[in-house]
């Protein structure tokens, strides 16, 4: 694990060069010994506390940071985890020369570079900062690793404790949505759902299967004969009109198991890393279930994102990076980002029966689709109130819709009038909704902060911001209209060639780092590749092989024999697709519901790959 110290080392140096050379603004210590002393730190603590220092408590330092960005000042109490540096400053000793940067060392305030004799021409060098300290800090924050029982045992804890708190809010009831948050849905979504109705009605759904895992365990094309059928579900979507190819195929149903409702398969709730600190929770559904979400949400998404004025987005996050970048700048569009906590597990199903109750055929067919029951990984049962966990095909799009609603209630109750469909064409480019972040101008933010919270979310303070020039939304973080992102390393360093995985992530993390200009960072991402004897010519993007990035043009190793292309050697990813063979009537509707299949054997492998591996071959650099 010390690899991850001297990486950490490199990182530092470069940091250090990017935001120092150059410059004496606010960093009268020498850059090399506020360096040196800043590893010394790191190395001292990481042998006391171990991993978790450099993957839990060092992280909170770099979000400790984005909240005095948002506050405009530090002050004793922000770094708790970190001594405060000698003499009269208010900033930790740790990164106190970037952080000097940022911010004045007595007084603890964001130093203003828009007055006096800067006038604006050094906020690239604050974002450097800003970012700097984020790579420092967040770099490992987020590598795969399973996280202790205690911690697991904590997270699925908070996921009963959070269907607790979903059943008080269905006791409570939600007598305000008879008025402004239906006629707000409605205004939305009212002409989507009334085409959505009549598809459904008259039975023009196409269902098909996702590409995950199933609560039954049936993967790839075993899912295409599947053999379990709630009742409830066969009520609005028989189990013949929608799985079977045609009715000649009747004597499948003597396989079939008819469920009642007291023996339907539950979801199965699994614990996935997200960070050391906490895992993620998601719940797989049964195919069944899944089947027919996916037929739903294929027809629902398309039509909302051409519907709704590019304010609901689902395919491409590029929008709303832009509008955080916006948001970031001194001058620029004034926007607000807000995050929600647990925002999937915190919609109450009684919520959306509610709202989509005018539309009779969506709301069966939402609620004859949707789960009642979970599985936890301690083996107790509960019945669910909230409309769906991670892992519903119709999760994504359902909690955006009320997230959507609920931010324009916002809006409306701030401008004090109801909203027309004019409004709405006028907020084009203001609001959006991308999962669980939203994206609102800045005047309307305490308004959409208390709808949101009327229906039971939890606005996550910690990522939300509105006050400073930072902003974060959909993976873009942007400070002062600079993007201050910093490249998380998801994998530990690969021991040995055998760890194709990991040899495949670092190389990625490597070319992050040298593209966002690391280049001792990335030296050392090369001297280690080197060491397992894994060679790293230079190549394209489009290239199949998995080299380095670099500004120099590649160098032809050897020329194709018959092709008369260069060739360099290197690293290609390999991978089989497992065998799982599909026959009979499960064959037919496959290639009914999916006609163009570029594999000619996809009815004898599917699904994804159980393994990944490495070769090594000579390929094209381009």
């Amino acid at each position: 694990m010390k690899s991850l110290l001297l990486l950490w080392k490199v990182a530092c140096a470069d940091a250090y060069a990017d935001c120092c050379t150059g410059t004496t603004l606010h960093l009268t210590r020498d850059p090399d010994a506020e360096m040196a002393r800043d590893f010394e730190y790191v190395q001292r603590r990481y042998e006391e506390e171990g991993l978790s220092f450099l993957t839990i408590t060092l992280p909170t330092f770099g979000k400790a940071l984005e909240r005095c960005l948002e506050k405009g000042s530090v002050t004793r109490q922000d770094f708790p985890k970190f001594k405060r540096a000698s003499g009269s400053s208010v900033l930790p000793a740790f990164l106190q020369g970037l952080l000097g940067l940022l911010f004045d060392r007595k007084t603890g305030r964001l130093i203003d570079y828009n007055s006096g004799m800067f006038q604006g021409t050094w906020y690239p060098g604050q974002a450097a900062a800003v970012q700097a300290i984020r790579q420092l800090t967040l770099m490992f924050a987020k590598i795969r690793l399973n996280c202790t029982p205690d911690r697991d045992a904590a997270a699925v804890r908070r996921y009963v404790d959070c269907e607790r708190e979903v059943k008080r809010w269905d006791r409570e009831g939600f007598p305000h949505l008879d008025g402004e948050f239906l006629r707000v849905f409605r205004l939305l979504y009212g002409p989507i759902l009334d085409d959505l109705n009549k598809v459904i009605y008259e039975g023009d759904l196409t269902p098909h299967h996702g590409p995950g895992s199933t609560a039954d365990k049936l993967h790839g094309n075993k899912k295409w004969s599947q053999k379990e059928w709630p009742d409830r579900l066969e009520r609005l979507f028989p189990f013949g009109d929608n799985v079977l190819p045609n009715w000649r195929h009747y004597h499948a149903f003597q396989d079939v198991n008819f469920l009642e409702p007291g023996e339907e398969r539950p979801v199965k709730v699994v614990l996935v890393p997200k960070t050391l600190e906490t895992p993620r929770v998601i719940a797989v559904e049964p195919t069944c279930m899944q089947y027919m979400q996916q037929a739903i949400a294929s027809q629902l998404v398309p039509w909302l994102e051409g519907a709704t004025n590019d304010m609901l987005g689902f395919t491409s996050q590029d929008a709303s990076q832009k509008l955080a970048r916006s948001g970031s700048q001194p001058n620029g569009g004034n926007f607000a980002t807000i995050d929600l906590k647990d925002a999937s597990d915190r919609v109450s199903n009684e919520l959306v029966r509610h709202l989509f109750a005018r539309w009779s055929w969506v709301s069966q067919a939402i609620d004859a689709t949707r789960s009642r029951t979970a599985l936890l990984p301690d083996g107790r049962k509960i019945r669910l109130a909230k409309f769906a966990s991670m892992g519903s095909a119709l999760c994504f799009p359902v909690e955006a819709m009320v997230f959507l609603t609920a931010a324009l209630v916002g809006v409306q109750r701030s401008l004090n009038r109801s909203l027309t469909f004019k409004d709405l064409q006028a907020l084009k480019g203001t609001v959006r909704v991308y999962g669980d972040d939203i994206i609102v101008p800045v005047e309307h933010v305490q308004c959409v902060v208390e709808s949101l919270e009327a229906i039971g979310l939890k606005v996550n303070s910690s990522k939300t911001f509105w006050k400073g020039n930072f902003r974060e939304s959909c993976g873009g973080e942007f400070f002062a209209g600079y993007d201050v992102g910093y490249v998380k390393l998801r994998e530990l360093l690969p021991p040995n060639r055998t760890d194709a995985k990991g040899i495949i992530s670092f190389i990625a993390f490597r070319n992050l780092l040298f593209e966002r200009g690391y280049w001792k960072a990335a030296r050392f991402c090369d001297d280690w590749l080197r060491i397992l004897k894994i060679p790293m010519p230079i190549v394209t993007d489009d290239s199949p092989i998995c080299g380095r990035k670099s500004f120099l043009p590649y160098q032809e190793e050897r020329t194709h024999p018959t092709l008369h292309k260069p060739l360099v050697k290197g690293v290609v990813k390999s991978s089989r697709v497992p065998t799982n063979e599909v026959g009979e009537w499960g064959a037919l509707t496959k290639c009914l519901v999916l006609p163009f299949q570029e594999d000619e054997e996809h009815l004898e492998r599917s699904g994804r790959p159980d393994t990944v591996g490495i070769k090594i071959r000579w390929e094209t650099p381009y």
